[in-house]
């Protein structure tokens, strides 16, 4: 009975030893998982960021075409203007030439 008892202890040793050696694994395999899903969060963090910053770049090279679109308006306008002003011009100098060529010149 003896023998009996020492050999049931051994295994049950052996049987100990085993789970602990398998606790040991699991406990490496989920700190193997916690440090992934930090880098994970880290990373989802990191495309977060990106996708802001692209956000408020995009967001600026909208307000930039605004801008250009108002100039290109402004300059439209202007352009409009000054044929306008110059179609007048030439109005007034056609007027002009008309009423000189109705004066005659005294000759000697």
């Amino acid at each position: 009975m003896t023998a009996q008892a020492v050999a049931s202890m051994d295994l049950a040793a052996q049987e100990v030893d085993t789970g602990i050696g398998m606790l040991r694994e699991s406990v490496a395999g989920l700190e193997g998982i916690t440090n992934s899903s930090s880098q994970v969060s880290l990373m989802a963090s990191q495309i977060s960021d990106a996708a802001r910053q692209q956000g408020i770049a995009a967001e600026e090279v909208a307000g930039s075409m605004q801008q250009i679109t108002d100039l290109i308006e402004q300059n439209t306008y202007s352009a409009n203007a000054a044929k306008e002003i110059s179609e007048d011009l030439l109005q007034t100098s056609h007027q002009l030439e008309a009423v000189i060529a109705s004066f005659e010149l005294y000759r000697r």
